[in-house]
């Protein structure tokens, strides 16, 4: 429920609302901001390991076709093609698995910034919720100040 900008600006009767767990609720904030820098960093990184696991699958593909595509080849040559290809299906595998590592990253962090966004959502409705109950007692104030003026200034006609 948002609250009238006119309430924060009445100077006659009410003071300005002023929420004592402001400083709790700035904190919350920073913290979903931090939240959200480290999903950000976890994201490029995870992304920058799926295009390396796609570049070492590429060049596995490239080597596959480039042993395909010749005809004779000594047995030197064929050692080294050997080799070569183990050390791309290693190195494909431990990209994989890093790569399986931060996908489980990015989803502890996601998971972070959705908690450290509902802290802070709970925080300013308890602020709104606290700014409301203010303003209706200010109103009730005011309205009982009315009351007693109207009384005091009531004079009833003499006959």
């Amino acid at each position: 429920y948002p609250i009238p900008k006119w309430r924060y600006t009445r100077t006659d009767v009410t003071k300005p609302f002023k929420f004592k767990l402001q400083k709790v609720l700035e904190y919350r904030t920073q913290l979903e901001d931090q939240a959200k820098m480290a999903l950000a960093k976890a994201q490029m990184e995870f992304q920058a390991q799926v295009e390396l696991v796609e570049g070492i699958k590429a060049e596995q593909a490239r080597h596959e076709q480039s042993l395909a595509d010749r005809e004779h080849m000594s047995s030197g040559e064929i050692y080294l093609f050997r080799v070569y290809k183990e050390r791309l299906r290693v190195d494909l595998y431990r990209a994989e698995k890093k790569q399986q590592e931060l996908a489980q990253v990015v989803s502890k962090c996601r998971q972070a910034v959705i908690n450290a966004a509902k802290e802070r959502k709970l925080m300013e409705k308890f602020k709104t919720n606290q700014a409301q109950k203010y303003f209706k007692e200010q109103q009730a104030k005011e309205q009982d100040q009315f009351d007693e003026m109207a009384t005091l200034r009531y004079e009833p006609k003499s006959f």
